[in-house]
């Protein structure tokens, strides 16, 4: 609120009018104000007039009824003459005694209707209240910023009549004043601004942001008189506005940006046309600048993944800051969700009955691949394969290492992985979720590793860890809600969720830890969750909230990775695996999600509801709550402006759990889940042209490895993405192919043993080419035979008539190499379906011929990458 100054009003006596009153008995006392104040400020004249209008009249030992407010009308008040100058309230610092009876006297002139007596310059005492203040009068000071239009003097800061105040846009004019016994009450306030009115008549006004032009108010005086104080704001150029940025490109291509490029996000708010002008140069490439905001940026063959250049923007007339923009490598988001099938996505699947919003704008935004496959049917090896760009069988334990306290890891040591791939781009990594691996757990002597829990030093890290294996950051879950141990490991040490803190903390002592520990076994009811396994969890273990509390986990590293940034003035890219064991087994949705409070999943908690979300199972809602992930994460980078410089993958493991095929359907390949109020889900593990895909998790069957792949890089537009959005590709890609592509696009240089089954794709990405990225590829699950020992390993390839073939080929798990038999060959484009086995069929020897025979040469290479 505004404070506005009030005129002082001074008091002044009106006595007996005897030389014009001659009429009259008795002295009169006259109350009058000032009818216009214009003539007060004028401070050089000793001889002041004004106009006044009678208040009230009082005639002393007369008839009142003959002498009454409308019978004297004063024209004009007059301060004696020579009186000395006026002080700061306009009136004389003296008045003097003009009659010489001893009173101060005013000199007046007024008529008397009905008498016909008009007194010119009569000489008055000075005995009523004559009201002579102006709203200004009185004022101590008048405070305003400087503004080209505003004067220097504080008199000045006010218009002649004293009514009127100068404040420049988007500044605060305060008015104080010692006294104002006029003022009395407010009578109407501002329209476009704020006023703060104090009791003494001070006041300050701001106006609305940007506002200029005429603002006022008014005030009631003592006399209940309403005054009128207006405000001219007036207008000043306010400073245009210039923000960085950041773009990121891949490593060795170029970036373009259209006007307005870089001034997208600067602003004026006059709405002043902007004119940009670079400041600095880029110094490891080639710079096109225009001064509408288009650039383009080629990198040279030194760019280390980070370039830089400055500009400043201006409306005409004033200039804004230097800003930085920024030219970097893309963050990187790889969330690996545990069983989802390709057909439980809408994007792939019209039988889905599962929600996924988030999943489909990120492929409407990005690029969805229709013939992605998992590494292998069953989580472990994937995630192997993942990590390192290499087929299962190249890892200790080919069929995967599904103990969590394993010492002997499936990934082995000097073996690189996707961490270390990035930590060589400079890159800070986070791996949060499922890790699969096993860990080699020190004994509490410290001489060895062990596997027994009741003898692990759980107050020092495990090796063969994720931050041995190039992550800079971890918050694990060892195997999931599927396998036990149930316990937290964060930089690969045990902590446990402290609700009196809301915070995880390492335990001191072992015994503190293995007092916390309580065995469980497979299926039991615990802390409102189920468990997975036989194993032991941690006392306040709740497999409801493992997404939640992963998802918070991530939510933090992304704030961290932050703050470092800022306190170390760079602009680091970070890459963070997020390997969310949703829709894994037991299914287990929480009540309500919400990964500020993670802990807090029951009814009635503020979230987002998860459980009976899609009214067919418990396996749908926790697909469902794998894309409420998603969207979480979406909408943390979005909010942290991040998302358009982020490398956005989603995929799966392998396909979803063989659970729920429904009665009557088996053998169809047709697999469904039918709801309390008959929703049905149809096809989770995929559909081929309409034809349902054969078989589930652990098979080597389409439907056990056939995965869900969707990418986003960009901001969703032609002009604004890396990856042009709202495309499909039929490309054969596996989930080992993502190594090289990471090291491709962040211009990471793999070791010839490193990566050795990875192909990049990022030709497909970025739409530089459109051929073929892989003439064959190999995926491995379970033997046709289901024989736990044995593998099934699927050879795809294409005839040069474009028909994709798969050769399935049973061997043993630990070496693919030994107990070969070719058990099943597939035309894919044909039999999507895999109803018809061509093995003996002497039409297709020829392609079976071709098919073995590569089969064998590379299962027995080192590396089958190019």
């Amino acid at each position: 609120m505004h404070s506005i100054k009030k005129k002082k009003r001074r008091p002044s006596s009106i006595g007996l009018l005897a030389a014009c009153l001659t009429a009259q008995a008795g002295p009169i006392t006259l109350d009058v104000r000032p009818a216009d104040s214009t003539n007060f400020v004028d401070t050089t004249s000793t001889n002041k007039s004004l106009d006044v209008a009678v208040l009230s009249t009082s005639i002393a030992n007369g008839d009142a009824t003959d002498f009454d407010a409308t019978q004297i009308n004063p024209t004009s008040v007059r301060f004696g003459t020579g009186l000395a100058s006026p002080d700061a309230n306009y009136l004389p610092t003296a008045v003097r005694d003009i009659d010489g009876d001893g009173d101060d006297d005013l000199n007046l002139s007024f008529a008397i209707p009905q008498t016909g007596i008009v007194c010119e310059d009569t000489s008055a005492d000075l005995t009523g209240q004559l009201y002579t203040g102006s709203p200004v009068s009185g004022i101590d000071s008048i405070t305003t910023p400087d503004c080209p239009s505003c004067h220097d003097e504080a008199v000045n800061y006010r218009d002649t009549d004293g009514e009127a105040f100068f404040v420049a846009e988007d500044t605060t004019l305060q008015v104080t004043d010692s006294a104002q016994p006029g003022f009395t009450a407010l009578d109407s306030d501002v329209v476009n601004g704020t006023l703060d009115l104090a009791a003494d008549g001070s006041f300050s006004y701001t106006p609305d942001p940007n506002f200029f032009g005429l603002d006022n108010f008014s005030y009631r005086d003592s006399l209940n008189n309403i005054n009128t104080v207006s405000i001219s704001v007036e207008a000043v150029n306010d400073l245009p506005v210039a923000n960085g940025d950041i773009f990121s490109i891949a490593h060795g291509a170029s970036i373009t940006r259209s006007a307005p490029g870089v001034m997208t996000n600067d602003n004026d708010i006059d709405g002043d046309p902007l004119t940009a002008t670079l400041v600095s140069n880029v110094t490891n490439g080639l710079l096109n600048f225009g001064n509408d905001g288009y650039f383009s940026y080629t990198p040279n063959s030194e760019f280390a993944g980070h370039d830089s250049f400055s500009y400043r923007v201006s409306d005409g007339v004033a200039t804004s800051d230097t800003v930085t923009v920024d030219i970097t490598l893309p963050n990187i988001l790889l969330i690996m969700v545990d069983d989802m099938g390709q057909g439980d996505a809408p994007i792939y699947n019209p039988g889905s009955a599962i929600p996924m919003p988030n999943l489909t704008a990120l492929a409407n935004a990005g690029i969805r691949f229709d013939n992605a496959h998992a590494a292998a049917a069953a989580c472990s090896p994937t995630r192997y394969s993942l990590l390192t760009g290499n087929y299962p069988h190249r890892g200790r334990k080919p069929g995967g290492v599904w103990r969590s306290l394993a010492p002997n890891t499936m990934i082995i040591p000097g073996q690189q992985t996707l961490g270390h791939t990035l930590q060589a781009a400079n890159y800070r990594t986070a791996f949060i979720g499922k890790l699969h691996n096993g860990g080699a757990f020190w004994n509490e002597a410290g001489t060895a590793y062990t596997d027994v829990s009741a003898d692990i030093d759980f107050t020092r890290n495990f090796d063969r860890g994720p931050t041995q294996f190039g992550f800079d950051y971890s918050f694990i879950l060892p195997g999931g809600i599927g396998k036990g141990p149930f316990f937290y490991f964060e930089n690969d040490r045990l902590t446990r969720y402290d609700t009196t803190t809301g915070q995880f903390n390492h335990f001191e002592t072992t015994a503190d830890a293995q007092a916390h520990m309580v065995p469980v076994t497979y299926g039991q009811q615990f802390n409102g969750g189920i468990i997975g396994s036989n194993s032991k969890a941690m006392d306040n273990y709740d497999s409801r909230q493992v997404g939640p509390i992963l998802t918070s986990r991530a939510l933090i590293f992304i704030d961290q990775h932050l703050n470092d940034n800022i306190a170390q003035g760079v602009n680091r890219p970070f890459f963070l695996y997020m390997a969310t064991p949703e829709p894994h087994t037991p299914w287990t949705p929480p009540p309500v999600f919400n990964a500020s409070n993670p802990t807090e999943v029951e009814i009635g908690m503020p979230g987002t509801t998860i459980a009976n979300a899609t009214t067919i199972s418990e396996r749908t809602d926790v697909v469902y709550e794998a894309d409420v992930i998603l969207g979480t994460l979406i909408a943390k980078l979005d909010d942290e402006g991040l998302l358009n410089n982020t490398l956005i993958i989603f995929t799966s493991d392998n396909g979803p759990n063989q659970q729920n095929t429904q009665a009557g359907y088996e053998g169809t390949g047709v697999r469904i889940e039918t709801g309390p109020a008959g929703d049905q889900h149809i096809n989770a593990q995929g559909v081929d042209n309409g034809i349902p895909l054969r078989g589930y998790k652990l098979q080597i069957y389409e439907g056990g490895h056939k995965a869900p792949l969707v990418m986003r890089w960009g901001d969703g537009t032609d002009a604004g993405s890396i990856i042009k959005p709202g495309r499909s590709t039929d490309q054969m890609i596996g989930s080992q192919d993502l190594m090289a592509t990471l090291a491709d696009l962040t211009g990471v240089l793999l070791p010839a043993d490193q990566a050795n089954d990875s192909y990049s794709f990022s030709p497909v990405l970025l739409a530089t080419k459109w051929q073929r990225m892989r003439d064959h590829m190999i995926v491995q699950g379970l033997s046709t035979g289901q024989v736990y020992e044995m593998a099934g390993h699927a050879l795809y390839k294409s005839d040069q008539y474009h028909n994709s073939w798969k050769l399935i080929v049973d061997s043993d798990l630990a070496n693919p190499q030994l107990n070969i038999e070719f058990a099943a060959l597939y035309n894919l484009t044909l039999d999507p379906g895999e109803t018809n086995n061509l093995l003996d069929d002497p039409t297709a020897a020829t392609q079976l011929a071709v098919m073995s025979d590569e089969y064998l040469t590379l299962i027995s290479q080192g590396r089958t990458a190019e």
